[in-house]
């Protein structure tokens, strides 16, 4: 993926609007923190921790024994509702996205997601009954299955937002996925850019294991707390926002997966943007890289190797991006 392409998916102009509209969203959050609660680690369940940064005022910690980055103290889900809920900053992304970006995010994101399935299908011989994807945002994946004619004989949507469509075979639900209830189960559940946002994930993978097909596959994607951009930026990075309250690596991934009945069947970092989205920062003056010359030798003379290092950084499962296939155990 080119730099003018990362421009393209990640409109500054837009996005800077988005962060002013979430620091005011924050302000009244932050009203709140007296109601928060010590928690243990979502992955491994340890008590153990220590401070790694702090967001806008809130503090994230690392379990000591698994490595997974999580928001304590920690808002309850009803409170994460209610900012979901009340965003000015979440409104202003899902009615304002540019439409470049838009029509960048449906020809590459969504498309690669879409292909991703249909290969998975394959593989596993997979019914295409059911489709339940979890946290549809704005709606632009499930009309790319249409439009690839991935098609599903019921599809189910279940976003906390208001949405609306106009494609045959498609439920939306406004809500979250613990309140679902079928009689009839899923061949493909997805939650892509979902599991960092839910405080309790046992409940939330065990509404995801109810609902899944013997045979179905579930395939998520969440940040890579270990990753190469998260792990140099941290609370600079949008993948480290106080919106992601639980950040796993992925090892602790498998473990909580494994631990609420799941086997994993395939586990990659294929993220594409790392080294350019640090290398903006760097650009930017948004980090400091004096004490790291190693780094700041890549970010400079070193930047035209880029592509290499970033290959390096998905063959060994560095990128800053988790995309994981599981099936009931």
């Amino acid at each position: 993926m080119s730099k003018s392409n990362l421009n393209k998916i990640h409109n500054r102009e837009f996005e800077d609007k988005v962060v002013e509209l979430i620091i005011s969203d924050i302000k009244l959050l932050s009203e709140k923190t007296g109601e928060f609660i010590e928690s243990h680690c979502p992955a491994c369940l340890n008590m153990e921790n220590k401070f790694y940064y702090s967001n806008f005022g809130l503090n994230y910690v690392k379990c000591n024994s698994c490595g997974t980055v999580y928001l304590n103290p920690c808002p309850d889900e009803k409170t994460i509702l209610w900012y979901l809920n009340n965003s000015e900053g979440l409104k202003y992304w899902h009615d304002n996205m540019p439409p470049d970006v838009i029509k960048s995010r449906k020809e590459k994101l969504y498309t690669d997601r879409a292909n991703f399935i249909a290969r998975q299908i394959d593989m596993y011989k997979t019914s295409k009954s059911k489709f339940l994807d979890v946290g549809g945002g704005r709606g632009e994946f499930v009309e790319i299955l249409h439009k690839m004619n991935l098609i599903f004989k019921d599809i189910v949507i279940i976003e906390p937002q208001p949405l609306s469509f106009d494609i045959p075979n498609v439920e939306v639900i406004e809500g979250i996925l613990e309140d679902y209830q079928s009689d009839r189960k899923a061949d493909i559940i997805t939650a892509f850019e979902v599991l960092e946002h839910i405080i309790e994930p046992d409940r939330f993978l065990k509404t995801i294991l109810n609902n899944l097909s013997e045979n179905g596959l579930f395939i998520l994607s969440t940040p890579n707390i270990n990753g190469f951009e998260t792990s140099t930026l941290k609370e600079k990075s949008h993948s480290c926002w106080f919106d992601h309250v639980r950040l796993y690596n992925t090892e602790s991934l498998k473990l909580l997966l494994n631990r609420n009945g799941f086997e994993v069947l395939d586990l990659t970092t294929p993220g594409e943007l790392d080294v350019e989205i640090v290398q903006r920062a760097y650009s930017n003056n948004e980090i400091e890289l004096s004490d790291n010359p190693s780094l700041g030798f890549l970010m400079n003379d070193g930047y035209k190797h880029k592509d290499e290092f970033q290959d390096f950084l998905v063959k060994n499962k560095l990128s800053s991006h988790i995309k994981c296939v599981a099936k009931k155990k």
